[in-house]
């Protein structure tokens, strides 16, 4: 089955079908307005944290970097997670590399 294309005969054959094109996979404006509202919350040592976080870089390396404890890191990756909707999941990597790709989707807007 191939996705419905603007202006071709396609094989799915519903009305009102969707057109997908290229543009339908990217993010929108509004999504990423968005996405920077909820980074506009985060102090700036949240966003500090969270820049290490996206270089991908350890609690450990990110605490060594900063001359902070792993304690304070674990803590601030918390609240940033908090502030940005990232609920818990079963690995803290899903959420780190979801916090890094949101931060990383608004510095190309």
């Amino acid at each position: 089955m191939t996705w419905p294309n603007c202006g071709t005969r396609s094989t799915r054959s519903s009305p009102g079908a969707r057109c997908w094109t290229r543009s339908s996979w990217t993010p929108s404006s509004r999504r990423r307005q968005h996405d920077a509202s909820k980074l506009a919350r985060l102090t700036d040592r949240e966003v500090q944290v969270l820049k290490l976080v996206a270089s991908g870089l350890s609690n450990q390396s990110i605490a060594d970097e900063l001359t902070l404890s792993v304690r304070a890191i674990e803590k601030h990756v918390s609240s940033v997670m908090e502030k940005l909707d990232l609920p818990p999941d079963d690995t803290r990597v899903h959420r780190r590399v979801r916090a890094a790709a949101l931060y990383l989707s608004t510095l190309r807007g």
